[in-house]
């Protein structure tokens, strides 16, 4: 790993920029927002790479200007692209319709399938829920709840066993969404990447969980990092890789890496 070449932060959202101790999970802790200011005084553009919705996103920056200000792009839904310009999301249009149409063209085998599981995977875990069933024909994917985040591990592994070609099973604490095995977070990011002129080696990726492996585990050449709260297979990948690991939890740790990235410059925060 190499922070000093690092020239854009993408950083996932719950479990990573978000939350940490003593802060609400959707909140952002005063300490991280007054790190990224500085870092992108210094030159270090951010981005935003997560699951969540546009309207999320959108909401989450209207709370936090300071953010706003340092953001470069974002991936939304681990598929859609988007660019800052003027101070709002502007869409990667055509990629963006493309990345749904795929996903609806899986979208009838990953509704069987789970149809054909249900019963057995409810046994796994009796409060399982089947996240908006009604907008499963415009999202393109179909999304679960488990109870806890044990359950959901279970499911996900019970749902990769007899998993239809094609499809993919993206786990993240409590929600599993059975989708197409063509989109991911690491396709994203490598397209926003190129949208702004950053090469994979000057993208740092950061996340958390399973949903974060495909912009974490060194396919698409981007330097990786993770925070204390890593899911144990998130930990494991980045060990492999010699990507970094924060010694603090969520936007604790996403501020530490900030700041070793800060000091790989030559700069101390003061």
């Amino acid at each position: 790993m190499n922070l000093a070449t690092v020239r854009l932060m993408a950083v996932d959202l719950d479990g990573t920029l978000l939350g940490g101790v003593g802060t609400a999970s959707g909140d952002i802790q005063t300490e991280l927002l007054s790190v990224i200011a500085l870092a992108h005084q210094q030159g270090l553009a951010f981005a935003l790479v997560t699951g969540r919705n546009l309207d999320y996103v959108v909401r989450l920056l209207a709370r936090y200007p300071v953010l706003e200000q340092c953001l470069s792009g974002a991936v939304t839904e681990e598929r859609f692209v988007y660019t800052t310009r003027q101070g709002s999301l502007e869409p990667l249009s055509e990629w963006n319709d493309q990345m749904l149409q795929i996903e609806l063209e899986a979208l009838s085998i990953a509704q069987r399938y789970v149809a054909h599981r249900w019963q057995e995977l409810q046994h796994l875990d009796p409060r399982l829920t089947r996240h908006q069933i009604e907008n499963e024909d415009d999202r393109g994917y179909v999304e679960i709840v488990c109870s806890t985040s044990s359950k959901c591990r279970q499911v996900a592994r019970a749902l990769q066993d007899g998993l239809p070609v094609g499809l993919q099973v993206m786990r993240n604490i409590y929600g599993i969404k059975i989708r197409s095995q063509a989109v991911g977070k690491g396709m994203a990011l490598e397209k926003l990447g190129r949208l702004l002129r950053f090469s994979p080696d000057r993208i740092l990726a950061i996340g958390d969980g399973e949903n974060d492996l495909s912009m974490l585990d060194g396919h698409y050449g981007f330097q990786a990092a993770t925070v204390a709260n890593a899911q144990d297979v998130v930990a494991d990948c980045i060990r492999r890789n010699g990507g970094l690991i924060a010694t603090q939890p969520c936007g604790a740790g996403v501020a530490e890496i900030i700041t070793r990235w800060l000091d790989a410059q030559g700069r101390l925060v003061g």
